[in-house]
């Protein structure tokens, strides 16, 4: 078992590298920061070599030339390998690397220390690796021999992990429980699932999952905004030394943000802010101004912590039983990352961010390393085992070692010997080269000569053929002559073919507008006597027309003329009834009937009721219609109520009938519709009018009542007929309920029935001394042996017929008189 005295774990990374140490007390963990060209506990990866690749310094210290750097310092073929024999990069950095250690740890030599270094977790050549690197650790001065055993290497995941695990314990991690690494790098974030054993031992449960979301990702569109602010062309400006200062502003801004917007502080940028100097110099003459808000850093960060609270959450899905989650890393100090993880995942496990968990990788592996020289008692019994064993192998590749170093020194000069003879055959290709190259130039210089020549004999031959060609050109131009002027002929002769063709062509475009216009004119004619037979037609289909026209209508006017007769034959006997018989019973005012003769142009003189009972039975009827008459002239000269209704529709009959007769006088058209139209609009109206004209009116809830006109004026016309006649009893009952049925009768026979006649019928009264006329007149007292003589005394019932003041009259129904002997 070795006795160290110290620990020292480095990190070689691809950027920058560090290291720390311990003298073998776990609790006391030195990380070094005492470098001249690093930031903070980190020194650039970087070896800066002089002309020669002889002399060389590492670090970012001014230098210029010869950089050399992202070489990993393994473990596998460099990305830009340097002109450099392999591994000499690495060998040299361990050297220059290895000095700044052992000033740091001035009383403990490397024999006595513990090695170890962290290697990445994608590397698949780790055994490899172990032996190539503690080769090129020998070869640097860090080990005494090539096989010692003060030389590990650990992966820095697990490096990690062991140092959070410790954490944990001190939280009551127990054995055989699990939790999640979550390492948030500059440019990578990790996650790795972990397995306590016993002894401390720890188990890597699944394949660590890695995102390129680090904090340069933060950096980068930092850069982008203020691109956006200040424009590209005062961006190309900025040195790659005032981006890195740039960036490691924005840095402590991006890991103090806590994402609560009460907590943060816009940043103003202007021209006359302290950072303008790190963007550019000479401008000036040109102001700029923008801030940082609270929305801005907010949208800079939050997609890059999003994607890593994302990965963490699907991760912790696969593991079952997760303790922990322990976030490390220089992004790991965010503190908006730090909250956003506490909020999501506070509640199903435990949120740890171990101290000074930045440099995690560095501590762990010094952890590592103590418990290598510090194991238990049975692994120290087996490990001298193997020490032993080790020991014994380590003498055998010892006596190994000075043969293959003799071997080594036999190959030396086999290369010499072999390089000299490439120079050789490098020699000798050279001249195969020349020598070739003088044959193509001997080859080309033929090609030119026999292109001469070639061009010569063709200039020859084309001249020859030329001449040849012009001997053949003049007998050929004979030839042409001689069939020119026969194509001439041939040409002249078409032409007078051509000329009488057109003559006669002429002709017959002549002949065919003839035919045409003659053609036209027979069209024509077809076509009067198209439209006369068609007029012929037309009117022996109106002269049928009409024939059944007469026909139908004289049958109508039949009819109508019967049904009228009907119904004036009931108001005659209703009238007869309404007056009575005038007997004895009955009291006539004398006086006033004799008014009434005078008031109706009837001069005759009455003396008593008795013998005078026609005659006033006569006025009384004519007074009866006379009087119902007056009542309906005033009533449909009135509007405006409910019970208007039937004056309203005659009234509008009227006027659309005026208008119909305006539109066939003043508009053109030749549509038949238009002259029977008022008649047929006449005929429908006056018969709705006469169907339902003063009718009872239906009220509210469907209960009807008698019409306001009936139920008025028969209330007048008996009052008018007490002042006439005074009737007693049962009679004077019977009479004055007649009063309504007669009024009703009276108005639709000569306000509507006449009217619904397709021509209107007319009504007259005969005046008073016209001889009589049996043919239109009948009366109570007509005399069969002495007509000649008679004349009209009284017309007491009008006579109605059709064209009434013409001589050949229609009359429908024949007017009734009281009569009296002419004067001779």
């Amino acid at each position: 078992m070795n006795d160290y005295r110290a620990i020292i774990g480095i990190n070689l990374g691809t950027t920058h590298s560090s290291f720390a140490y311990s003298f073998m007390n776990p609790s006391n963990i030195c990380i070094h920061k005492e470098w001249r060209d690093g930031i903070g506990y980190k020194i650039p990866t970087v070896l800066y070599y002089d002309d020669e690749y002889r002399n060389v310094t590492i670090g970012r210290n001014g230098h210029d030339r010869n950089p050399v750097e992202l070489f990993k310092l393994l473990l596998g073929k460099m990305e830009n390998e340097p002109p450099l024999q392999h591994g000499k990069a690495i060998i040299d950095y361990f050297r220059e690397f290895g000095k700044i250690v052992k000033r740091t740890i001035q009383h403990v030599d490397f024999d006595q220390a513990l090695i170890v270094l962290t290697v990445p977790d994608n590397n698949t050549m780790l055994t490899r690796s172990f032996f190539t690197m503690r080769e090129y650790a020998f070869k640097a001065g860090l080990l005494r021999y090539p096989l010692s055993q003060n030389f590990r290497l650990t992966t820095e995941s697990k490096a990690i992990a062991l140092y959070c695990m410790k954490y944990l314990r001190e939280h009551n991690l127990s054995v055989g429980e699990k939790f999640i690494v979550v390492d948030c790098g500059d440019n990578t974030v990790y996650l790795s699932t972990m397995l306590l054993w016993n002894n401390e031992k720890l188990c890597l449960i699944s394949e660590r999952i890695e995102i390129d979301c680090g904090g340069d990702l933060a950096d980068q569109e930092f850069l982008k905004f203020i691109e956006r602010k200040i424009g590209s062309s005062r961006m190309n400006l900025i040195s790659e030394n005032k981006l890195q200062e740039i960036k490691n502003i924005f840095g402590s801004i991006k890991l103090s943000f806590t994402g609560i917007q009460s907590e943060f502080v816009t940043i103003n940028f202007d021209s006359g802010f302290a950072l303008r100097q790190l963007f550019y110099r000479n401008d000036n003459n040109n102001r700029w101004n923008f801030k940082l808000e609270f929305e801005d850093v907010k949208a800079i960060i939050d997609p890059i912590v999003e994607r890593i609270v994302q990965l963490v959450d699907s991760q912790l899905r696969l593991c079952d039983n997760c303790f922990a989650i322990s976030l490390v890393g220089d992004f790991g100090r965010s503190k908006y990352l730090q909250l956003r993880i506490e909020e999501k995942f506070s509640t199903r496990v435990l949120v740890s961010r171990p101290p000074n968990s930045c440099t995690a990788i560095l501590r762990g592996a010094v952890l590592q390393g103590l418990n290598y020289a510090n194991p238990d008692q049975a692994y120290i019994i087996k490990l001298e085992e193997e020490n032993k064993k080790a020991q014994e192998f380590n003498n055998l590749l010892h006596e190994k070692y000075d043969g293959l170093q003799e071997k080594y020194d036999n190959l030396q000069e086999i290369e010499i010997k072999y390089v000299n003879q490439i120079r050789i055959n490098q020699q000798y290709k050279n001249d195969i080269i020349l020598k070739d190259q003088s044959e193509k130039q001997r080859q080309n210089n033929y090609r030119l000569l026999y292109d001469d020549l070639q061009k010569n004999y063709d200039d020859l031959t084309k001249k020859y053929n030329e001449e040849i060609n012009q001997n053949q050109i003049i007998d050929e131009n004979r030839q042409y002559q001689n069939n020119i002027e026969l194509q001439e002929q041939r040409i002249n002769q078409l032409q007078q073919f051509l000329e009488l063709k057109e003559n006669k062509l002429q002709n017959l475009e002549k002949e065919k507008e003839e035919l045409n216009a003659e053609n036209d004119n027979l069209h024509q004619k077809n076509t009067n006597l198209a439209n006369q037979l068609e007029n012929i037609l037309q009117q022996n289909t109106i002269l049928k027309d009409d024939v059944s026209n007469i026909v139908s209508n004289e049958n109508i006017d039949q009819n109508y003329i019967i049904s009228l007769n009907n119904d004036i034959s009931e108001l005659n006997d209703n009238l007869k009834k309404y007056v009575t018989d005038l007997n004895q019973d009955v009291i006539v005012n004398m006086e006033e009937i004799k008014k009434l003769l005078l008031l109706y142009k009837c001069p005759i003189k009455i003396t008593n009721q008795k013998d005078d009972q026609l005659l006033i039975q006569a006025v009384l009827q004519r007074h009866i219609i006379e009087t119902i008459l007056s009542y309906a002239t005033k009533y449909f000269q009135s509007t405006g109520q409910h019970y208007h209704l039937e004056a309203n529709i005659v009234n509008k009959a009227s006027l659309l009938s005026i208008l119909l007769t305006n539109i066939s006088k003043y508009r053109t058209g030749n549509d038949e519709i238009a002259h029977v139209a008022t008649t047929k609009l006449r005929q429908h109206i006056y018969s709705i009018l006469n169907n339902r004209g003063f009718a009872n009116i239906y009220g509210e809830d469907h209960i009807t009542y008698e019409h306001p006109f009936i139920a008025y004026h028969k209330e007048e016309l008996n009052k008018t007929m007490s002042e006439l006649r005074i009737v007693k009893g049962q009679e004077k009952l019977a009479s004055e309920n007649l009063a309504a049925i007669i009024i009703c009768e009276v108005v639709k026979i000569f306000w509507f029935r006449l009217k619904v006649h397709e021509s209107v019928v007319q009504y007259v009264w005969v005046p008073y001394n016209v001889k009589v006329d049996e043919m239109f007149m009948e009366g109570s007292n007509l005399d069969d042996n002495d007509e000649e003589n008679l004349c009209v005394g009284l017309c007491y019932f009008p006579l109605i017929g059709r064209d009434l003041t013409l001589i050949d009259k229609k009359v429908f129904v024949s007017a009734k008189v009281f009569t009296k002997k002419s004067l001779k």
